[in-house]
């Protein structure tokens, strides 16, 4: 009697055959193939064990997924930061260095109306002491003018009068009978002429 052939059952058959004297008899037969081992069928409780790991590790593969991508998104949202504070930073800078630049101008042009004001004032501090020193010039051309006109009417005087001991004791100078005084009269004919 021949057996169908399975996949576990034909090999240990042609093995089985190949030993002369173990197979006589039927009895010998079936004691064989209930002794050969058979894979049996997993149980329930297996496979719902089996079936929790797959579950567990598909949470886990999840779960590691989730945080990844949280940590992507969290990088992604850290350089959005890090670029808009770059860019407000950048801007920041720039108004700052365009104050400065406008400060520095400011006090540049203050500096140049300065200098500008102070050369006015030099110049006219020039020209005001020009003025004084011409009419320091005529005041002492004007008094050196009276004092030699004095002279010469002294001398004419002294020619024309003798001296006398009255005319000493007042001064060198002679009142008129109108009470002026001879100096008065040659300052105002030397000024008004």
């Amino acid at each position: 009697m021949r057996l169908p052939a399975s996949p576990g059952r034909g090999r240990v058959g042609a093995e089985l055959r190949q030993m002369p004297g173990i197979l006589q008899g039927s009895h010998c037969l079936f004691a064989l193939l209930t002794s050969l081992p058979v894979c049996p069928f997993p149980s329930s409780s297996a496979v719902c064990r089996d079936f929790a790991v797959l579950e567990d590790h598909t949470l886990a593969h999840s779960l590691q997924e989730q945080e990844i991508e949280h940590h992507l998104a969290s990088n992604v949202q850290r350089n959005r930061l890090v670029q808009h504070d770059l860019q407000v930073a950048k801007q920041l800078q720039e108004e700052d260095l365009k104050a400065q630049a406008q400060l520095q101008k400011r006090y540049k042009d203050l500096e140049q109306q300065d200098c500008e004001i102070a050369q006015e004032i030099q110049e006219k501090l020039a020209i005001e002491a020009e003025k004084r020193r011409i009419q320091e010039k005529k005041d002492e051309d004007i008094a050196r003018l009276l004092q030699e006109k004095e002279l010469q009417e002294e001398k004419k005087r002294k020619k024309h009068f003798p001296e006398s001991s009255g005319g000493k004791a007042y001064g060198d100078s002679y009142y008129y009978e109108d009470g002026g005084n001879d100096s008065c009269i040659m300052t105002h004919d030397l000024l008004c002429p």
